[in-house]
Parts: C-alpha cells; sequence; structure tokens
C-alpha cells in the first residue's frame, strides 16, 4: 500500500518543499501534509501527478519492490488508459465483470465505470487488480508498458 516514507524521501530527493510540490502535482496541501503524516492515501489520479513529479513510478510509491535505477520515465511511455488496460487484460483472462465484482468487493456499476473508463479504482483496488492480473500499477495505469508482476514490500 502507499508508502509514506517514500514520498518524502523522494521530495526531499527531488528538492521540493511540501507546498511546491502539492502545487506541482495539483494536490491540496492540507490533503499533501495528510498524506506525508499518514492520516490518509492518495487516489489513483493523485498517484500518477505525484509519480510524474517526482520522476518515479507509482508501483514505488504504493510499496512495491522495483530499484529506482530499474524505473521507466513515465514522460517517454505509451499511454493507453486504465480502461483499455483493463479490458484487455480482462479479455486476456477470459473474464467478466461478475468475476471482478467479488475481488474488488465494488459494485457491478463501479466495475463498469471502470472498464468504460468513466471513473477511475480508488488506491486499494488498483493494488488488488494488479496482483490478480501479475502486473505493475503503472502498467495498469497505462503508464509503462513494463507488465511483469512486482512484489508488495
Amino acid at each position: 500500500m502507499f508508502r509514506k516514507e517514500r514520498l518524502i524521501e523522494q521530495r526531499e530527493k527531488s528538492g521540493y518543499t511540501q507546498n511546491q510540490l502539492c502545487l506541482l502535482a495539483n494536490v491540496s496541501p492540507k490533503k499533501y501534509k495528510k498524506l506525508e503524516d499518514g492520516i490518509t492515501v492518495p487516489n489513483c489520479h493523485e498517484i500518477e501527478r505525484l509519480a510524474r513529479m517526482l520522476k518515479i513510478s507509482c508501483d514505488y510509491l504504493l510499496g512495491m519492490d522495483l530499484p529506482l535505477e530499474e524505473e521507466t520515465i513515465l514522460e517517454d511511455l505509451p499511454t493507453d488508459s486504465f480502461a483499455v488496460r483493463f479490458a484487455r487484460l480482462m479479455l486476456e483472462q477470459d473474464e467478466n465483470i461478475e468475476d471482478i465484482v467479488p475481488l474488488v468487493e465494488k459494485s457491478v456499476s463501479t466495475v463498469y465505470g471502470w472498464r468504460n473508463g468513466r471513473i477511475m479504482p480508488d488506491t486499494k483496488s488498483l493494488v488488488v487488480l494488479a496482483n490478480h492480473y501479475s502486473c505493475s500499477i503503472d502498467y495498469l495505469m497505462g503508464l509503462s508498458t513494463r507488465k511483469e508482476s512486482l512484489s508488495i514490500s
């Protein structure tokens, strides 16, 4: 799950203050403070923006084991949407919406919304789906072409 210590470490390594990073990543200062204090977790859009600003992967922020030196630079990657990747993975596994609902503990309409691109999944659901499909969160979100599974530390 979300690793506040990695966020703090990478923010400091990048030379940003809390206020600078929250402005760059479009996260309210109040919410950002709660992220670094471990009171709340970022949603998938916030994870993506923070990772892009810090030039790290979403997987790294969410506790996946991937050495920083092996990370892919996110700005240079093709950008399939989450909905495209999710639909493709479901098709590859011969799964339907009803197969996913109990896995993520969400309603049928919520999972349809994900597949159709109307809404994005919450952080916990992203981790569950990445583990289920044995792929990285960055791959699932369309930020990387690196599909291999990573383990959560």
